[in-house]
């Protein structure tokens, strides 16, 4: 269920690499070969994947947000407008982002990862998913320690 959620083993991440990332952003120009050969097959795939992680991570931090209210909620209502009730030890967390989820692409999408910081503390950081998308908010599913932790309503920054 949503709320007894307590994660499992994280995954490894891989840094992409750096000169990948400046080429991407636009800080260093692109020595990418664009002929394929038996010789440099293997080299060119392996960048052409490299770079389209980049692009993607590059535009999934557009959809960050700073200072957006967050809120605990018991119930919400589906996309087939069913109401669904939580448990009484579950919650989800609610953002209202209407500007933002305009169907935009790349669009934030279930079992995204986002982080949650409280503003100006950079000691306090909490992992969690994409539950639900709506036209007009986000439901997110953090652990217990994350409810506990905050006053209702808070502000909270958001990264995907």
């Amino acid at each position: 269920t949503a709320g007894t959620y307590k994660g499992v083993k994280p995954l490894q991440e891989f840094e992409l690499p750096a000169d990948i990332v400046k080429t991407v952003e636009g800080r260093r120009g692109a020595s990418f070969n664009p002929w394929k050969t038996a010789q440099n097959y293997r080299t060119r795939l392996h960048e052409l994947l490299w770079l389209e992680e980049a692009q993607q991570a590059q535009h999934t931090h557009a959809y960050d947000m700073v200072r957006v209210e967050v809120e605990p909620v018991r119930d919400y209502m589906d996309a087939n407008g069913m109401m669904n009730c939580l448990g009484p030890s579950e919650l989800l967390t609610r953002v209202k982002c209407e500007s933002l989820l305009a169907e935009k692409r790349p669009c934030i999408q279930r079992g995204d990862k986002v982080i949650a910081s409280r503003p100006g503390d950079g000691t306090s950081r909490w992992e969690g998913f994409v539950y639900i998308v709506t036209h007009n908010a986000l439901l997110l599913l953090f652990g217990t320690e994350f409810h506990a932790a905050q006053p209702t309503p808070t502000q909270m920054n958001l990264s995907f």
